[in-house]
């Protein structure tokens, strides 16, 4: 997917408003009036722009480096996963305005997502062997869909590789992710990343590179 001159004139205005502090959903009604965007386009201006000081916040705790030895890492487990279902489902994934990457497929909540959610866990296994991360900590929010079958996969993959892996069940665990005291984060979500103090990896976007090496949209 390109990024068309519209689309760019669109992620100018937004920005402007931003800065202007704006109501960030008027905004959004306006410039994609104004520009006819499409569902995508939306989802990439309200998940993916956010204001210049917000965003170079995030981008100086963002891992640019290897993953460091020795470090825990608490991973969001339903935002990493289907941001790489997201992909291997054809969905857009992109480098947001603050570095993270995340998708456009607004639709986590409905269709037949199993499939790929099973493949993108596998993915996400295989990538933390690579890291050698030696203990993660994953939160999976319980009321989902899924959330039962993958507790146990994950609880079956720990037995046979050398990961020590926590599982944290819990029906809304975003606040547990964002008041761990040490560490490493692994989330998109933006809520839980400006509560945070700990650095932050791009799981999802180490996964993808390390299995198809892509070349993501950039806002």
């Amino acid at each position: 997917m390109q990024i068309s001159e519209k689309f760019r004139a669109a992620i100018h205005d937004y920005c402007y408003f931003l800065e202007k502090k704006y109501p960030e959903k008027a905004i959004l009604e306006m410039v994609a009036t104004r520009y006819s965007l499409n569902h995508f386009e939306r989802s990439f201006l309200y998940r993916g722009i956010t204001t210049r000081d917000k965003a170079e916040k995030r981008k100086n705790r963002i891992i640019q480096s290897e993953f460091p030895a020795q470090q825990t890492l608490h991973i969001d487990l339903y935002n990493v996963l289907f941001t790489l279902a997201a992909y291997l489902r054809g969905f857009p994934v992109y480098l947001a305005n603050d570095g993270l990457l995340r998708d456009a497929s607004e639709s986590h909540g409905s269709g037949d997502w199993e499939v790929h959610l099973d493949k993108s866990l596998d993915l996400l296994v295989d990538c933390m062997e690579e890291l050698k991360i030696q203990k993660a900590v994953i939160y999976i929010d319980n009321p989902l869909e899924y959330g039962l079958a993958i507790s146990e996969k994950l609880s079956e993959l720990s037995k046979s590789t050398i990961l020590i892996i926590k599982i944290i069940s819990d029906p809304s665990p975003d606040h547990l992710i964002r008041e761990a005291t040490d560490g490493i984060i692994a989330t998109s979500d933006t809520t839980i990343i400006d509560r945070s103090v700990l650095p932050i990896f791009d799981l999802p976007a180490f996964c993808l590179q390390h299995a198809f090496n892509p070349i993501f949209i950039a806002l």
